[in-house]
């Protein structure tokens, strides 16, 4: 039943039928692209699907206010680490399995859209919930949505809650995106089973815009690492999670906003051992580390420059990879990296950095 007015059609009560399954929206208007889902169940062959709530605009997600309960049966939960991000800036986003049954899932195929004209996805990789060695299957990411598969190795299963897999955001535009993923699990018998899901959102802010008085104002660190390659600076909370990955510039320095609080702050590069420190960062105001010259010649990135890495040199000499053995970045890998890594020769661990 419905009525169609001026391009706007509203659904009392709609019944749509497939070859694979039958979607049923309670209460739900679409306007120019737009659907609005206030209770949806989507039944297929493979099972039920239930989003508590969500607002899908033109392909993209975008945020909703709305309290979503949490489902009493197994669900997707995603979570966006850092949910605030600046131009560039990047997020881990963890996703899970919870409420899982006793009996364990074999599989599960995970679906996620999100929008990407302000976000951009990368880094997707299985955590350890199907096992240490999962087998996994990637579609996308493209046009803001990407397939993921997971099936645990050697009859291995997910038999309690935790992360199935984790990927980054960052953000490419001024805006907010929700970050959603629906999933499909399979307990061994040849089908699949759509389950509940609860999605997230991120809001990516342009730093050099003038705040408004509402706006809380962020935190800034900033400083200048030295090396010959690329560098990344890294903010991990207490808890030890990501909440800020950045690239430095050409030159090393950086500033990078973020949400006051104290910090465990990491440079990294190929090839060169880290530095590390904390900091304890104020709203509205910028703390400048110290200049820090990261130690060439921990090619083997285990925190120890010696003869392993020397080695590497050596079988690698005159060629342009690995590029962890071209120390100087010139693209050739000779005596001119060995001369930087003899100048490091038995430093080990990272960096005490202020």
């Amino acid at each position: 039943a419905g009525t169609a007015i001026s391009g706007t059609q509203t659904a009392i009560a709609l019944t749509s039928t497939a070859e694979f399954g039958t979607q049923t929206a309670m209460a739900g208007t679409a306007i120019s692209g737009t659907q609005t889902a206030i209770a949806l169940t989507s039944t297929a062959s493979a099972g039920t699907q239930t989003a508590i709530s969500s607002t899908l605009t033109a392909g993209a997600p975008t945020s909703t206010p709305t309290t979503i309960p949490t489902p009493a049966g197994p669900y997707v939960l995603v979570d966006v680490i850092q949910d605030a991000l600046g131009l560039n800036q990047t997020s881990l986003v963890n996703v899970s399995l919870m409420n899982v049954p006793p009996e364990g899932y074999t599989a599960a195929e995970f679906h996620c859209i999100y929008d990407p004209a302000i976000l951009e996805v990368g880094n997707i990789a299985p955590a350890e919930l199907f096992g240490s060695d999962p087998a996994s299957a990637l579609n996308g990411p493209q046009n803001g949505s990407f397939i993921f598969a997971i099936a645990g190795s050697q009859g291995r299963k997910a038999t309690s809650s935790g992360t199935a897999f984790t990927f980054t955001v960052r953000g490419m535009s001024a805006g907010a995106s929700n970050v959603q993923c629906t999933a499909r699990v399979s307990v061994g018998q040849g089908a699949l089973e759509a389950i509940a899901y609860i999605p997230d959102s991120v809001t990516v802010f342009d730093a050099s815009a003038s705040p408004t008085p509402t706006q809380a104002l962020p935190a800034y660190v900033a400083g200048q690492v030295i090396a010959s390659k690329p560098v990344t600076i890294q903010l991990f909370d207490a808890g030890n999670a990501l909440v800020v990955s950045q690239t430095a510039n050409a030159d090393g320095t950086f500033n990078i906003p973020v949400g006051a609080g104290t910090y465990t702050i990491v440079a990294s590069a190929e090839g060169f051992l880290k530095a590390q420190g904390f900091v304890t960062l104020s709203s509205g105001s910028t703390f400048s580390m110290q200049v820090v010259n990261l130690p060439a010649g921990d090619i083997d990135g285990n925190s120890v420059i010696d003869q392993f890495d020397a080695l590497t040199i050596g079988m690698n000499y005159n060629l342009s990879a690995p590029t962890a053995a071209d120390l100087n970045n010139d693209g050739a890998i000779n005596v001119l990296d060995l001369e930087l890594l003899a100048a490091n020769y038995r430093m080990s661990g990272a960096l005490a950095w202020q």
